[in-house]
């Protein structure tokens, strides 16, 4: 079973990008994420988060996950305020230049479904993974169509029966 709002709060420190993919991958396994939306999330978590080491203020960050089926959000709080600010702008006019704030609004701009600012000091990243689910939704109901219509052929080749 999918256990919603799981969080993990890290140190500000290069070494706990292992425990941010670590935290991703066990998303991903619990949701059934096919490896193009685990890519997508996994590089815009780590990529974010790298982005957060090079605003000093906080030695920490929690990073929180909940999803509807719909949609994965992930967010990050407390985030420094000037990132946030700087973060805001540069999504406005997202174009991939030497600035790398800029570069990051481009990437997550490219990869991420929706970001939210809330509260001034946190970041929400949201991926829709509503057609990844109709998909299995849609091989689920071929395949049990398929079972009953050969079902019922069985069972009338049996009677002898006219279809």
């Amino acid at each position: 079973m999918v256990t919603n709002d799981q969080s993990i709060e890290v140190r500000l420190q290069p070494q706990s990008t292992r425990d941010i993919e670590h935290f991703v991958d066990t998303i991903c396994d619990q949701l059934f994420i096919n490896d193009a939306y685990y890519g997508n999330i996994l590089i815009s978590v780590t990529t974010f988060f790298e982005e957060l080491l090079r605003y000093p203020g906080n030695n920490h960050v929690v990073i929180t996950y909940h999803t509807d089926h719909q949609k994965v959000s992930i967010s990050f709080n407390p985030v420094d305020n000037q990132l946030i600010k700087t973060f805001e702008e540069s999504m406005e006019n997202v174009k991939n230049t030497g600035n790398e704030v800029d570069k990051l609004g481009f990437l997550l701009g490219t990869l991420v479904d929706h970001i939210e600012f809330d509260d001034r000091d946190k970041v929400t990243l949201e991926f829709d993974i509503s057609a990844l689910h109709n998909k299995v939704f849609q091989h689920r109901q071929t395949q049990l169509n398929s079972y009953f219509n050969h079902t019922i052929e069985e069972q009338l080749k049996k009677s002898d029966d006219q279809l």
